[in-house]
């Protein structure tokens, strides 16, 4: 018997100023299929501050770029 990741779920918050502004979720399968939901939570914070906007693409590119060491981690024939 193998027992095997079949998945991974993560959840971010991204805060500024003591301030919750956006909520994502992401499910990343061990093949490299992703799944990613954003929530903006605070859009007087979230729209005020640059920062925030910033951190939600390099979130994005962080869970990128974990479902594409899973994808280069499957075996090749």
């Amino acid at each position: 018997m193998e027992i095997k990741t079949a998945s991974e779920n993560y959840t971010y918050e991204i805060v500024t100023n003591n301030v919750a502004t956006v909520g994502a979720n992401a499910n990343i399968d061990s093949q490299g299929l992703a799944s990613i939901n954003f929530n903006v939570r605070n859009t007087t914070a979230f729209f005020g501050d640059k920062s925030s906007r910033e951190a939600m693409h390099t979130l994005l590119d962080t869970i990128i770029d974990k479902a594409e060491a899973n994808f280069n981690a499957l075996p090749t024939e």
